[in-house]
């Protein structure tokens, strides 16, 4: 019998340099050499754990092939009992871990090369990366701020020529707005446009229902839609030119954001955004690190190869 199989989402990032982006020069390190330089000079897993907090974020698989390097993180919090649910008793119970063990909290696949970062999300996101890279780089001999990333959306270059060619003609904003989101939204740097327009929404909603004097109540799960048209009749070109510019910036949000073009084309996020869909048998809840790293080469590959040569093939 087959094993049963599930579907994950490989997203394609752009890794750049912390020091770069502040002083506008070139990165002097690259994310696939930090990452070589840490998992050379340490080999065994014990080594190749970065504590951050209470959770340990460690490297189980490491592989370099065809230029890149396959990196498996997993992250955990030491000695952490997780809950269980007993069948012959009505409240729940703590299981503490086995010994010599810790009970999984999460994990991310990545394919890592100059600039571009390949990554099937488990439970981490790619700051567990970044974490993983700062923490272990100077151990390494790397330099504090040249072992710092910050990782961006890549888009698809041909949506983006679609909404440049085709014009806007609206661009939707949603999200779920609520006191949670607000102070989110409040504390990211830089702060993404979908999240500052749900915040100021909010604010707005607030002032209107509440008014100065009377202590807002906590919003639960507000639905926020905001719409931002261009007019055909009255519209200028320098008013499309404006609301294209607003729908290039957001291209690259992981979410909240639908835009139709002047041919009645929609675009979201899923569209823009370098994601490919693959399909990889299960491992327990989770899967195996070298057949998602096998199917991130073939993904590397179509994105790096010239068409004529992938046509070949």
């Amino acid at each position: 019998m087959a094993k049963e199989t599930v579907d994950k989402i490989l997203q394609t990032k752009l890794a750049l340099s912390v020091r770069a982006l502040r002083d506008g020069n070139p990165s002097r390190l690259s994310i696939y050499e930090a990452v070589k330089a840490i998992n050379t000079t340490f080999t065994a897993p014990a080594q190749r754990r970065a504590i951050s907090g209470a959770k340990a974020i460690e490297c189980r698989g490491y592989r370099e092939q065809d230029g890149v390097i396959g990196l498996y993180l997993v992250g955990y919090v030491p000695n952490d009992a997780v809950g269980i649910v007993p069948h012959t008793v009505e409240e729940l119970s703590l299981l503490p871990p086995p010994e010599q063990a810790d009970f999984l909290d999460g994990e991310l696949i990545a394919l890592i090369s100059s600039e571009t970062v390949i990554v099937c999300r488990l439970g981490l996101f790619e700051n567990s990366l970044n974490t993983y890279v700062q923490l272990l780089g100077s151990g390494a001999g790397l330099n504090a701020e040249d072992a710092a990333f910050v990782f961006k959306n890549r888009t698809d270059i041909d949506k983006l020529r679609t909404i440049q060619n085709d014009g806007v003609a609206c661009i939707k904003f949603d999200g779920v707005a609520n006191a949670a989101s607000a102070e989110h939204a409040a504390a990211e740097k830089p702060k993404p446009v979908v999240s500052r327009l749900i915040a100021s929404v909010m604010e707005e909603v607030n002032a209107l229902t509440h008014g100065e004097k009377v202590p807002a109540r906590a919003t639960e799960n507000l639905k926020v839609e905001v719409y931002l048209k261009f007019d055909k009749r009255s519209g200028t070109e320098i008013d499309q030119a404006e609301i294209t510019d607003v729908a290039e910036a957001i291209a690259d949000a992981d979410e909240g954001f639908e835009i139709l073009t002047l041919k009645g084309q929609k675009i979201r996020p899923d569209d823009v955004l370098l994601n490919k869909k693959v399909r990889v048998r299960k491992y327990g809840k989770s899967v195996a690190f070298l057949e998602v790293f096998n199917e991130m080469l073939v993904y590397y590959r179509e994105l790096t190869q010239p068409a004529d040569t992938a046509n070949e093939d």
